[in-house]
């Protein structure tokens, strides 16, 4: 084998490593994207969980009719917009581990 033919065939050998790379990374950007559609995040869990431990603290009804009114915030960094602990409860984010009051 000849000296040019050794280098067509090692520049072969670079294209098909690259395209194989390159298509690597393209299925991991597809699978990444795709897993994110089927799969949004919960923006709201952090102000879920709050509003969960203030209802497993409440006592009494008057307890959990003023943590309903309550709307934590998470991290005060980010704004986002306020939302109460009843409409939470309301929409099924907050499930009830045990009864509000006893």
């Amino acid at each position: 084998m000849s000296r040019s033919e050794e280098l067509m065939a090692f520049l072969r050998s670079e294209r098909r490593k690259r395209l194989l790379v390159g298509l690597a990374v393209a299925a991991a950007v597809v699978a990444i994207l795709w897993s994110s559609l089927r799969n949004p995040p919960n923006g709201l869990a952090g102000v879920a969980r709050l509003c969960n431990e203030a209802y497993l603290r409440s006592r009494t009804a008057a307890e959990s009719a003023f943590v309903d009114r309550e709307a934590p915030i998470d991290y005060p960094e980010e704004p986002k917009p306020k939302v109460t602990c009843g409409e939470l409860r309301a929409t099924g984010e907050i499930r009830r581990v045990r009864p509000l009051w006893r």
